[in-house]
C-alpha cells in the first residue's frame, strides 16, 4: 500500500520528470557512441587512444574542481529566482556539445565538443538533479519526500537503462540526431506546462527592506 501511495505522490510532478527522463535517455544513448567516434577522430585506425583518456581524465578535474563553486550558487540562485528558470538553463546546456558531433565529427570538432561539453558538465551535471529534488521538496508533502525520492532516484536508473536500449537499435548516424532532438524537447516541454514553485520576492519590497535596515543602522549609530 505504501508503494502505491508513493507512485500516486508523482501525479503532480509529471510535467517535471517527463521531461527529466526523456533528458536522461537523451544522454546515455550518446555514450557508447561517444568512445568509437572520439576514438577514430583523435587516433585514426587504432583500437584505443591514449589522447581520449587523458582528455577524459583532464575533463573530469576540471568539472570536479568547478563544481565545488557552480553547485552551491546555482541552488542559491534557484532559490531566488526560481526552479523553472535554473532547469531550463542547465537542461539546454547539454545540446550544444552533441550539436558539434552531429554537425562533424573531425578532429578539430572533436576538441570543441570536448570544450563545450566540460563547460556544460560544470554547469548541468548534478545540478539538475539537485534543482529536481529542490522542487520536489517544495511540491511534496515532507512526510512523503523519502518515498518520492526514492522513485526519482529509481526512474533516473531506469533511463539510463533505456538509454543504453535505444542506442543498441538506432543507426550509429542517427544517434546524435536523435539525441539533440530529444535534449531539445525538455526545456521546451518545461517552458509551457512547468509551473514555478518559488515567489521572487518583489525587487521594490527588496530595496525598501535594504533602505529600512540602513536607516535602522544609522539610528543605532546616532543614539550612541
Amino acid at each position: 500500500m505504501s508503494w502505491w501511495s508513493g507512485l500516486i505522490e508523482l501525479r503532480p510532478l509529471f510535467h517535471l520528470l517527463f521531461p527529466l527522463s526523456i533528458h536522461w535517455i537523451a544522454e546515455e544513448m550518446t555514450v557508447s557512441v561517444l568512445v568509437d567516434v572520439t576514438t577514430s577522430a583523435l587516433c585514426p585506425g587504432g583500437s584505443t587512444c591514449p589522447k581520449v583518456i587523458y582528455i577524459n581524465g583532464l575533463q573530469q578535474t576540471i568539472v570536479g574542481i568547478f563544481k565545488m563553486v557552480v553547485l552551491p550558487l546555482l541552488g542559491q540562485l534557484s532559490d531566488e529566482h526560481g526552479r523553472k528558470p535554473l532547469l531550463l538553463i542547465t537542461m539546454s546546456t547539454t545540446i550544444f556539445s552533441f550539436a558539434v558531433l552531429a554537425w562533424d565529427q573531425s578532429e578539430e570538432f572533436v576538441y570543441a565538443y570536448y570544450v563545450l561539453h566540460t563547460f556544460s558538465y560544470i554547469i548541468s551535471q548534478g545540478s539538475i538533479f539537485c534543482i529536481s529534488v529542490a522542487y520536489v521538496a517544495d511540491v511534496v508533502n515532507e512526510s512523503k519526500r523519502a518515498a518520492v525520492f526514492s522513485w526519482i532516484t529509481g526512474l533516473f536508473s531506469a533511463s539510463h537503462v533505456l538509454g543504453n536500449v535505444l542506442a543498441r537499435f538506432l543507426p550509429e548516424e542517427y544517434i546524435f540526431a536523435v539525441s539533440i532532438a530529444l535534449l531539445t524537447f525538455c526545456p521546451v516541454y518545461m517552458q509551457f506546462f512547468l509551473v514555478e514553485t518559488v515567489t521572487p520576492a518583489p525587487k521594490r519590497i527588496k530595496c525598501q527592506v535594504s533602505a529600512l535596515k540602513l536607516l535602522m543602522f544609522f539610528t543605532k549609530d546616532t543614539n550612541l
